[in-house]
């Protein structure tokens, strides 16, 4: 897709959105430690390029709102650097996934060649969210004679990935209502065998049962020989 459907280029604006790329920036992650309670809790300081989490609407100039106030942000990674931040991205399975937004673990651009993205795809770390104080990032993006956001409904769509890591649900299979046919279907009978799986190859399920159409499933040739050697 070309990247002028992904991005606006915004010029030396204070106001932020969700969505909008910043480079050079400064933020906080806390640790995980078990002194939480000491009078300086351990927190770690980053610098590097981020996208702006929070909600337009919340983020708005207008707004009343604590001039001590976090914005949040997540780590953006160029594809060269995310494999050896986390090396299980690493797979062309996982990349798919999220291409796909099967994984709601990191949200992927495109290339923009001339801004702070550069001409490789890159990443935001969804798990790996940070905060920073709402009067360094508006005055970081007024020193800026420009930075990129994302447009419509790709802004709407990095929100959903991101929601997605608070609502999740799973209900405990103690407490689902029973199937009303004892038989298994094929679904249930793939997501049964996805146990057994390595971990490359239950990705390569995923993908190919929740995200191919129904004419592929009946049609790809690794999806029949998968069937076949799990007895679908």
């Amino acid at each position: 897709m070309p990247e002028e459907n992904w991005f606006s280029v915004i010029n030396e604006i204070q106001e932020l959105e969700q969505g909008d790329i910043l480079p050079d920036v400064q933020y906080v992650l806390p640790q995980a430690t078990d002194s939480w309670e000491e009078e300086s809790p351990p927190v770690e300081l980053y610098r590097g390029l981020v996208i702006v989490l929070s909600h337009s609407c919340d983020l708005a100039i207008g707004q009343n709102r604590h001039p001590d106030s976090l914005i949040l942000v997540a780590a953006v990674y160029k594809k060269s650097e995310i494999s050896q931040v986390y090396p299980s991205i690493n797979s062309e399975e996982m990349l798919e996934s999220i291409r796909l937004n099967v994984s709601r673990n990191y949200f992927m651009f495109p290339t923009h060649s001339g801004g702070p993205l550069g001409d490789e795809i890159c990443f935001a770390a969804l798990k790996s969210y940070g905060l920073v104080p709402r009067t360094y990032l508006e005055q970081k993006a007024v020193t800026l004679q420009e930075r990129l956001r994302l447009k419509s409904p790709m802004r709407e769509s990095l929100g959903s990935a991101f929601g997605g890591q608070f609502s999740r649900v799973a209900i405990d299979s103690r407490f689902e209502i029973p199937e009303f046919d004892s038989k298994p279907t094929a679904g249930q009978k793939a997501i049964n065998s996805m146990h057994e799986c390595s971990r490359n190859e239950r990705t390569e399920v995923i993908q190919r049962f929740v995200s191919d159409g129904p004419h592929n499933r009946r049609t790809d040739p690794t999806w029949l020989e998968y069937k076949q050697q799990r007895g679908l």
